[in-house]
């Protein structure tokens, strides 16, 4: 996916970062992710015990399809001297696969299971955030929030100016609607 600013494409966004900004972009009806997840933290609850299990090319990562993924999201001018948004994001997901299995029944699994997502959600939101802030383009719409919120008379020249000093505090709050298929 192309970033553009002025109608000049500035940046070629990497695959695994557009859901992210998709998500930021607009309300998700329904999406798909694959995300990795550190095997450390789920390896209590592995069907199998986690000295048996092979480790895959990737390192120590498990690897779990999503779908069905609704997506809201809450973008607020929280510090308008320090220019620091805050975005809060409520994620509905479905488990369609696991590249290793989990005690899925157990809602000790799920509970865990949901703040390893949050957690790595917000570090790929938060990269995605910076890397794209990088280019000096604006395609989530911040400069649109702290025209609303701040300065009803923002120009895009002075948006331009105070983009690159934005910070971002992200919380994300997900759901695990249903489990699905384990492979």
């Amino acid at each position: 996916m192309g970033l553009f600013e002025n109608d000049k494409l500035v940046y070629l966004l990497p695959l695994d970062k557009i859901f992210y900004l998709n998500v930021l972009s607009e309300d998700m009806k329904s999406g798909n992710t694959e995300i990795g997840l550190p095997k450390d933290d789920l390896e209590k609850h592995f069907v199998k015990p986690a000295e048996s299990m092979e480790r895959t090319q990737e390192g120590n990562i498990i690897f779990i399809t999503l779908s069905h993924i609704q997506a809201n999201k809450d973008i607020k001018l929280k510090e308008s001297e320090e220019l620091t948004f805050m975005i809060s994001l409520k994620l509905k997901v479905r488990i369609v696969e696991l590249s290793k299995s989990l005690e899925l029944g157990d809602p000790k699994t799920i509970e865990e299971l949901t703040k390893v997502l949050n957690k790595k959600f917000k570090e790929n939101l938060e990269n995605t955030l910076y890397e794209i802030k990088e280019t000096k383009s604006d395609p989530v719409g911040f400069g649109e929030v702290y025209r609303v919120m701040k300065d009803s008379k923002l120009t895009q020249e002075k948006w331009r100016e105070l983009y690159p000093s934005s910070k971002f505090e992200v919380k994300v709050d997900t759901t695990i609607v249903q489990t699905g298929v384990i492979d």
